[in-house]
């Protein structure tokens, strides 16, 4: 609550300040604060397939911003269409994991043993597929930086920063799907893993978006 409620308050006014268009980064992190506030074991289940989504969709938003702003000065190897089809990608990837939560849930529920449905593993595939992608077109963004507007540039400073948390917290998100080490399993996982390579990295890209937001 310490770190959620602030943030989320200025994720807000970054989504007023900025307007609806130049939006995408910070409505998508408005998403992922409401998906993270479990009431039930069906919904914890559910939300641990889906919660990677709006930090991708937060990510790829800021990406299509300053593609759009270079692209207004220059032509680029990159276009829009490759965000949208990323987009696309982990819209599939979100109801399959939606699906496979549910199934997840409802096992659980009847047997009383947890079993990892076949959506999810596809889910979490995919998963891997959009953070390559995303990966892919912040290289090739980079090679047209210098064409962006100067305010702009900082997008992919926040980027590039925060993609190596982004890998983290995927990495936990897989395991925890493929794992039933106690450690990782949602069901008995260690606290001080949650923690450590879960919550402080979605911590450190939602500071570091949200504090690049300020200063555009």
């Amino acid at each position: 609550m310490a770190v959620y409620t602030p943030s989320m308050a200025v994720a807000v006014l970054l989504m007023f300040r900025h307007g609806f268009n130049k939006s995408a980064g910070w409505y998508f992190i408005v998403i992922f604060y409401l998906a993270s506030i479990h009431r039930s074991l069906r919904r914890l289940i559910i939300t641990q397939s889906i919660e990677l989504s709006p930090l991708y969709l937060a990510t790829l938003g800021l990406l299509g911003r300053l593609l759009t702003d270079i692209q207004r000065t220059t032509h680029t190897a990159m276009k829009v269409k490759f965000i949208k089809f990323i987009e696309l990608i982990l819209l599939v990837a979100l109801i399959l994991g939606i699906m496979g939560g549910v199934n997840n849930s409802s096992d659980l529920i009847k047997t009383g043993v947890y079993k990892v449905a076949t959506e999810s593993k596809v889910a979490s595939a995919l998963f891997i597929f959009c953070y390559i992608g995303i990966v892919v077109s912040t290289i090739l963004i980079s090679l047209n930086a210098s064409h962006a507007s100067p305010g702009e540039k900082r997008i992919l400073l926040s980027i590039a920063v925060s993609l190596p948390f982004l890998l983290v917290r995927l990495l936990y998100s897989v395991i925890s799907t493929f794992s039933h080490g106690t450690s990782f399993n949602i069901l008995s996982r260690s606290v001080a893993v949650l923690v450590c390579v879960a919550m402080i990295e979605e911590f450190i890209i939602i500071i570091v978006y949200e504090g690049t937001g300020l200063t555009l």
